[in-house]
């Protein structure tokens, strides 16, 4: 038995009667780094019931704008006959108009075999006939019928399909029965590791969404392997459309606008959402000092438990998220607009917590969260991703 031969303290008496001041609270890193999965879920229109683990949707586009004149040596101005790179955006009683010369060109004949547009004598409108370069681009106007004449044959562009696959997500957690039993600080020891493993199944998905690359691996053995395309990789995929931009280090303001928020507004709608690494927010920011400035929308940080603020571009508004997963020396230098309209969260198994998952007999409380789905996205010419942001 321990002596004290001075006033008793902290320091000389038996630390086993002193009560532990503990916190009931755990605190837990980066709890809400789900951002673009949480928006998914948060609103119906970007939610998709599921009833096949490969999923698949229908994209619609009209016909190109404009083509471009496709002879080295270019033609003169009484030409008829003029090959382009490609005459499919034509048909037979259209117009279309030269951007350089502003000489307008009534179509007689097209050649799709050749890609040669058969033109009217020149000029058919006000602005005189002129010599045509190689490359000169020609834009479509309208189609132009005579008098009681009959219809052409339609033209028009046929839906094309894209497709992805539902992942299958699982998180185990579980406790032994004697430490289920155990008085905790923070609560009862399942619940706790329940709601632990609830945040990691959450980011798990998010990563996914962001970082996942599709594939099936042993797609004909008994159990494949299904892996979903994420954002990231459906925008920069060969052929997709998205705009990718590398800022090379310095951003400035005119640069983000012409070169990055003009080209993925040419389609789609006026909003964005904006997820943007720590760097890409500190950048925009500095914008402030000057003109623009990210100002938070507080009705919708409320609603969406997230802050959420806004950059007012000179072609679409940028609802930007800081995303806590965009970190590194590649990632940590993003950001990635979105248009809300092209992005769905495809679940065939939504988010749901499967109990009693040990083996009978076993002297333990297993559980999991399990989700199988999938990120579905509709044309990515409406979304983009700039890189390389430093400064």
């Amino acid at each position: 038995m321990g002596q004290i031969r001075a006033p008793q303290s902290v320091g000389n008496s038996n630390a086993d009667t002193q009560v532990i001041d503990m916190a009931r609270d755990v605190f837990l890193l980066d709890p809400k780094s789900n951002v673009y999965t949480m928006l998914l879920n948060k609103f119906e229109k970007n939610r998709r019931k599921i009833t096949n683990p490969t999923f698949k949707h229908l994209e619609g586009r009209l016909l190109d704008e404009t083509t471009q004149i496709n002879n080295g040596a270019g033609y003169n101005d009484s030409a008829t006959e003029l090959v382009v790179d490609d005459a499919s955006i034509f048909n037979t009683d259209d117009t279309f108009i030269c951007d350089r010369t502003g000489e307008l060109f009534l179509v007689t004949d097209v050649d799709t075999g050749t890609n040669t547009v058969t033109v009217a004598a020149r000029p058919v409108g006000e602005v005189a006939k002129a010599a045509l370069n190689n490359g000169d681009v020609l834009r479509r106007v309208a189609s132009a019928y005579t008098e009681g004449d009959g219809i052409q044959s339609p033209n028009m562009r046929d839906f094309t399909s894209d497709y992805n696959h539902a992942q299958i997500f699982r998180t185990p957690y579980g406790v032994t029965e004697t430490d289920k039993a155990t008085k905790h600080y923070y609560g009862e020891a399942l619940a706790r590791r329940r709601a632990q493993q609830g945040i990691e199944h959450a980011l798990g998905i998010e990563r996914a969404f962001l970082f996942g690359q599709r594939n099936v691996i042993d797609p004909t053995g008994n159990n494949p392997r299904r892996m979903t395309r994420g954002l990231i990789r459906a925008i920069t995929a060969p052929g997709s459309g998205g705009t990718v931009y590398d800022a090379g280090g310095e951003l400035y303001e005119d640069e983000f606008n012409f070169n990055f928020l003009e080209p993925i507004s040419a389609k789609g709608g006026e909003d964005r959402w904006f997820f943007a690494s720590r760097r890409m927010i500190s950048v925009m920011e500095g914008w402030g000092r000057n003109r623009s400035r990210l100002v938070e929308d507080q009705g919708l940080s409320k609603k969406l438990g997230v802050r959420v603020r806004v950059y007012e571009g000179n072609h679409v508004r940028l609802f930007v998220f800081k995303h806590k997963l965009l970190t590194g020396s590649v990632y940590g230098t993003y950001g990635i607009a979105v248009d809300p309209d092209s992005a769905r969260y495809a679940h065939l198994r939504d988010t749901h917590i499967a109990r009693d998952r040990q083996n009978p007999g076993d002297d333990q409380a297993l559980e999991e969260y399990l989700t199988e789905a999938g990120f579905d996205y509709g044309p990515m010419e409406p979304n983009g991703i700039i890189t390389g942001v430093t400064s």
